[in-house]
């Protein structure tokens, strides 16, 4: 299963998940880009069904549930919806890559089979952003629907800032996950985080395109280098493996 499929790393992962002969289930919005890859991965020949879907209307998601747990077992999920800070403003990216991603989230738990695994990918951001306790426990705050109501009075200045907004929103998407790691192993299932950093997908490009430092934050990396997509996707289906299964 994999979301955000038609993007830079969902659609690396597809395709690389399709090559090992894994039946593939990928969900998008509507668009010329997901029906290609819908058709690419069966090309690769693999069993593939697709869904799209919209992650912000209430109706969309709960159809997507409900047709997740009609199809066989889900055993990986690779999670990799999200908007970055050059393609939405703060509120919406905090919808978004926050709020509605934790809540689907907690909906997949139940179509994902026993032993199986969902990856979420973050972002190095989440490590980079200002300490800030009581900003990082409204972030954290489980209760979603109030929580741009709750920043417009207590911290209205981040959502002017949309890439601060994506910044926290990344760090307690990251912290979901770890508090929920416990739940899930309850269940027999894991969920893991990746932040991946400077990753050169079409999204990442158009995000360092627009940072005025961007060689000296290069510079800053071991490899020298931006990274491949396919290094990111590589990572997430091993998390999904077997021989991963201790993570």
């Amino acid at each position: 299963l994999i979301l955000g499929a038609a993007g830079g790393m969902g659609a690396v992962s597809a395709r690389l998940s399709a090559l090992q002969g894994n039946a593939l289930v990928l969900v998008d919005r509507p668009s010329d880009a997901f029906d290609h890859l819908e058709e690419e991965c069966r090309k690769l020949g693999g069993s593939v069904t697709a869904y799209r879907f919209d992650i912000t209307d209430a109706d969309s998601v709960n159809h997507l549930i409900n047709n997740l747990e009609n199809e066989p077992e889900i055993t990986g999920c690779i999670y990799t919806i999200g908007v970055s800070p050059q393609m939405a403003p703060a509120e919406i990216i905090i919808k978004i890559d926050l709020v509605k991603t934790r809540e689907l989230i907690s909906d997949l738990k139940g179509v994902i089979a026993p032993g199986g695994a969902l990856v979420a990918i973050t972002s190095m951001s989440a490590y980079l952003c200002p300490a800030d306790a009581e900003l990082e426990a409204c972030f954290r705050n489980p209760d979603g629907s109030t929580l741009i109501s709750r920043l417009q009075a207590d911290h209205p200045s981040i959502l002017d800032n949309p890439g601060l907004a994506y910044a926290y929103s990344k760090k307690a998407l990251l912290q979901y996950v770890q508090e929920e790691s416990m739940t899930w192993g309850k269940e027999g299932k894991r969920i893991v985080s990746i932040a991946p950093g400077l990753i050169a997908t079409d999204m990442g490009n158009q995000e360092m395109s627009a940072v005025p430092d961007f060689e000296k934050r290069l510079a800053m990396v071991s490899t020298g280098r931006m990274g491949a997509p396919e290094e990111i996707a590589h990572t997430a289906l091993f998390l999904l493996a077997e021989q991963a299964s201790y993570i």
